[in-house]
């Protein structure tokens, strides 16, 4: 588990104004709102490390993997807890940035999510 990178994103999220924030999608058109990985790409120290969104198929992309495979492997964590950490299917109807940082937390201090 990268831990630094998952302190990052977890702080970014903290900062992160609600009505910007939509878990159900990588990025809107307009780019105005996304969902966590969506703002992750544009953080820049994980721009620099190769975090993108794919332009073509509008989905997170990392050293040649694609959707949740390449934030597992970006995190360093397996796939199935990187859909646990950002996937809507595992959080209660609209659910904030506070609320995606606490599982971060949570993961980091050793807590069961």
């Amino acid at each position: 588990m990268n831990r630094h990178r998952l302190e990052v994103l977890s702080k970014f999220l903290r900062t992160l104004p609600v009505k910007k924030f939509d878990i159900e999608t990588w990025r809107s058109d307009c780019g105005t709102t996304a969902c966590a990985i969506g703002w992750a790409c544009t953080i820049p120290e994980f721009q620099e490390a190769g975090l993108e969104i794919d332009e073509p198929y509008e989905m997170p992309s990392f050293m040649g993997a694609f959707h949740y495979p390449a934030v597992a492997k970006f995190f360093d964590i397996k796939t199935e807890m990187s859909k646990i950490l950002f996937s809507p299917v595992f959080y209660a109807a609209n659910p904030t940035p506070s609320d995606v940082a606490d599982k971060i937390d949570t993961l980091l201090a050793g807590g069961a999510i």
